[in-house]
């Protein structure tokens, strides 16, 4: 499922069959600019997702969910370490492509 979720999302189909996708990654899979705001040279933590799709206007992807994570990070006053709890929204609207992108 992780490998799916760095890839191209099929979101008109997962739109069309108001799919909802959920799991869990471990921040080591997650960007390694999540090490640089962290501030450690690996990511630790995970993250939770919920993903709920949708058809929106002129044939684009409506993504809303909420994303939960538990990652390790490093005070950039006193360098100790402590636990990030966060809780973000998601709300997205993806646009469909037009037609200059549909040609490549």
């Amino acid at each position: 499922m992780n490998q799916f979720l760095h890839s191209c999302l099929p979101g008109r189909a997962l739109a069309a069959e108001r799919s909802t996708l959920s799991g869990r990654l471990e921040a080591s899979e997650l960007a390694p600019r999540l090490a640089e705001a962290l501030a450690r040279a690996e990511p630790a933590g995970t993250v939770t997702y919920e993903l709920s799709f949708a058809s929106g206007p002129d044939e684009a992807v409506a993504v809303a969910g909420r994303l939960q994570a538990s990652l390790e990070a490093t005070c950039q006053r006193c360098l100790q370490p402590f636990v990030l709890q966060l809780e973000v929204p998601v709300g997205v609207l993806l646009e469909a492509p037009t037609a200059a992108h549909q040609r490549g």
